[in-house]
């Protein structure tokens, strides 16, 4: 394992990170709505992104443990 496997790897987790975070500031926002401030489709989306974050985590673990192999996808 070099550098660039965990600097690429450190890039995916900072990312996932991120888009948790706004999906919550998101969800802080949205009772607070007023003139549109927070799109509904915006919302919909940084919503369903702690899914797709959830998800991928599940899809990373199952991969590196070894139970599932998707092949180059992950």
């Amino acid at each position: 394992m070099d550098l660039y496997f965990y600097g690429s790897r450190g890039y995916w987790v900072l990312a996932l990170f991120l888009i948790w975070k706004s999906s919550n500031i998101y969800a802080d926002l949205w009772p607070l709505r007023t003139n549109d401030f927070v799109p509904y489709w915006s919302f919909k989306v940084k919503s369903y992104s702690r899914v797709v974050v959830i998800g991928l985590v599940v899809a990373h673990v199952l991969y590196y443990t070894k139970l599932v192999n998707f092949g180059y996808l992950l």
